[in-house]
């Protein structure tokens, strides 16, 4: 399937990015963040779409819903700011602001932020409680997003990249769950565990530290409609 819209820029998300050398489509894919045209506008839903582009499956979105989703604090996004692999189109400088401010934006919205990863990880453990998914990497992802949680959290929300680098020890836990050497019970229990004992106890110390930056909101707003303005007519 062609691409249909133009690409601003795309980033790699994943294991790569945790420090891991796994290289398969499962634990490493793409995010390419595009342009609208100008029916979008009147589209009430943004434009998401899975296509290839150079011989990597993207997941596509509009960069207005990449906005969205910065400014409610969805750790997948800011993730894509923090890649190790970022292709920005040359035309598409404009947004460097995106990039310049990334440290701002990634705790620019605390509370959102762990609430993002919160949902995400009750849902994993909850299918697993009902035996509905034994899924390595689903499983090792939810192990990862609580380090990443605590790691944040240690490091006074100022050093997002470090804290998605997992630790040797802790690639070593990943590793084990992503390859079910571990049964769905013996999973869950380090799972629950760590997210009883650990994760949990993190929520008011991520909604103390939140304050609304509302002026880097209208910024980040700002420069991005720019950028799209200039080139949707």
């Amino acid at each position: 399937m062609m691409i249909e819209r133009e690409v601003m820029f795309t980033s790699l998300v994943g294991f790569y990015n945790y420090g891991f050398l796994l290289d398969n489509d499962e634990v490493n894919y793409y995010h390419a963040y595009v342009l609208p045209e100008l029916e979008d506008f009147y589209d009430s839903y943004p434009y998401l779409n899975l296509t290839m582009i150079n011989k990597r499956t993207c997941q596509c979105y509009d960069i207005r819903y990449f906005v969205g989703r910065l400014l409610s604090g969805d750790y997948k996004h800011i993730e894509c700011l923090f890649s190790d692999n970022i292709d920005l189109v040359a035309d598409f400088k404009g947004i460097n602001f995106l990039f310049t401010h990334k440290d701002e934006i990634a705790k620019m919205n605390l509370k959102g932020l762990y609430e993002y990863l919160d949902e995400q990880i009750t849902e994993h453990l909850l299918l697993m409680e009902n035996h509905q998914l034994h899924d390595g990497y689903r499983a090792s992802l939810t192990y990862h997003l609580m380090c990443f949680a605590e790691d944040f959290f240690v490091n006074d929300f100022s050093n997002f990249k470090e804290a998605l680098m997992r630790k040797n020890w802790e690639k070593k836990i990943m590793l084990d769950i992503y390859n079910k050497k571990h049964t769905n019970d013996e999973t869950l229990h380090i799972l629950q565990e760590f997210y009883n004992e650990r994760f949990k106890e993190l929520q008011y110390y991520y909604e103390s530290a939140h304050e609304d930056n509302k002026q880097l909101a209208e910024e980040i707003k700002y420069e991005v409609f720019k950028t799209i303005y200039k080139f949707v007519k």
